[in-house]
């Protein structure tokens, strides 16, 4: 009898320790995914907090250096000057909220609008555009522009925007130009930027070149500073704005002209600032790739839950950006081929072929993203490198961890018997050996849940089975 008992015995302590080794793997790897996931989600709010920083911290900027230099006994204002911060491509939110603070401030009356520029172009239709630049011509209220701070652009239609200003200044270190073709209408507003608009149409300027070809004009002195200086900042602007009321005060012992006049500032509410970066062509093309991995994502991991609701989130942002982007549809249809692609060797478990033609979907799907607009390298980085990690390492550790509990030595459960946790129609779940697996049966009928399965091979992360007659199972035990 002590015979009969010591096989048992032994194949029970080495089932105890595949049991804890499997587990600690299983918990290692989950962790693993949860902190990738978890990163994700920690970008994602990064991005939307990181707007309303920087448009804080782009106000406090503006502020610094003048404004905070005024005495304490500041004499009374004369007059408002209201600034208008506008970043990042003119799209429909933007150039909205241009156009309501610009017919509020002629409603108001005020002294002057300055417009704080920073954008490289302009999304909106030519009606649309077009409209705001009749407001901004048609204004009683002087309206100037401040390309700004440091390292600022005004490319495409926003320096379209720039030339119909009555006052023009430049940080130093921005650019002005990249026109192409002029979207205004030249019967109704000229051609801008008069002969200059040649050397604009495909090339730049700084704000030097902008000051010595004559773009930029040179500063009023009023006794205070050198007439061959532009604006290098936003105060030396508002100081030099004709009916602007302004006095000489000394900062660090050298003079210096301030502003009299109120200055109010002005942006984008919060919601808006969210809205108008989700609507940003690269912002716009990573929320789909990243919405198809995890729509991918909660499919293989055979639940509905945070995943699969964060996919499904990131792609309504992604098509209601495309709706006002030049979006090349076939790229779209190209991203989505790479998804389905890669979900193909998902489903075998070993990346071959369709892993490849994934790859290359998604990289010729990103470089043709757009009509006339170019995705940065940072995003063609982002979208085809992490792609290779979330599908080939992400997900992949999920399927292992979740539906299998080894990872070498599967060929050794050919033979072992367990149980279908789910429907085998012709796949599903089974039990084998103190774990879950993924697997399908080639019979015609579907095998039920609670059914005994004897594993009969394994196809990539799959085991073929093969119900058990439980009759001649018990009838083949000891009697």
């Amino acid at each position: 009898m002590s015979e009969s008992r010591q096989p048992s015995t032994q194949p029970t302590r080495t089932s105890y320790r595949c049991a804890i080794r499997r587990a600690a793997l299983g918990v290692i790897r989950r962790a693993c995914l949860r902190a990738f996931l978890a990163s994700a989600l920690v970008f994602s709010v990064a991005v939307v907090t990181g707007v309303s920083g920087a448009a804080a911290r782009a106000e406090q900027t503006l502020r610094a250096g003048w404004l905070d230099s005024l005495p304490a006994s500041d004499p009374p204002r004369s007059g408002t000057v209201e600034v208008v911060e506008v970043t990042g491509w003119l799209d429909r939110i933007s150039v909205s909220f241009l156009q309501r603070q610009l017919e509020r401030a002629e409603e108001r009356r005020v002294t002057a609008v300055v417009i704080q520029l920073d954008s490289p172009g302009v999304l909106v239709d030519d009606a649309r555009f077009v409209r705001l630049a009749r407001t901004i011509v048609r204004m009683r209220t002087t309206v100037a522009v401040w390309v700004g701070p440091s390292g600022a652009v005004a490319h495409g239609g926003a320096a379209e925007i720039v030339a119909l200003a009555d006052l023009l200044g430049m940080a130093p270190g921005t650019s002005l130009g990249r026109i192409g073709r002029q979207r205004l209408p030249q019967e109704e507003f000229g051609r801008l930027f008069g002969r200059w608009a040649t050397r604009l149409r495909a090339g730049t300027v700084d704000d030097d070149e902008a000051l010595e070809l004559g773009i930029v004009a040179p500063r009023s002195n009023r006794g205070v500073g050198s007439n061959l200086e532009g604006y290098p900042t936003l105060g030396d602007l508002v100081v030099d704005i004709p009916g602007v009321a302004s006095e000489v005060v000394r900062v660090d012992g050298q003079p210096r002209r301030e502003p009299r006049a109120q200055i109010r500032f002005s942006q984008l509410p919060f919601t808006h600032q969210v809205l108008h970066a989700l609507s940003s062509p690269d912002l716009a093309w990573v929320s789909l790739v990243a919405g198809l991995g995890l729509i991918v994502f909660e499919f293989f991991a055979a639940s509905i839950g945070i995943a699969g609701f964060s996919g499904a989130l990131l792609l309504i942002s992604s098509f209601w950006a495309f709706d006002e982007l030049p979006v090349n549809w076939w790229a779209v249809a190209a991203v989505a081929f790479s998804a389905f692609a890669f979900a193909v060797d998902l489903q075998t478990g070993v990346p071959r072929l369709w892993s490849a033609l994934g790859t290359a979907a998604v990289l010729v799907g990103t470089l043709g993203s757009y009509r006339g607009l170019e995705v940065t390298w940072i995003t063609l980085a982002t979208v085809v490198g992490g792609s290779l990690l979330f599908y080939l390492a992400g997900v992949s550790s999920m399927i292992r961890s979740r539906f299998s509990t080894k990872t070498v030595g599967r060929e050794a459960l050919i033979g072992a018997v367990g149980v279908a946790l789910t429907d085998l129609d012709p796949e599903g779940v089974v039990s084998v050996d103190g774990g879950p697996w993924r697997a399908r049966t080639s019979r015609a009928t579907p095998v039920g849940k609670g059914a005994t399965v004897s594993v009969s091979g394994v196809e990539g992360m799959f085991l073929r089975v093969e119900p058990v007659d439980e009759s001649s199972q018990s009838s083949g035990g000891p009697g």
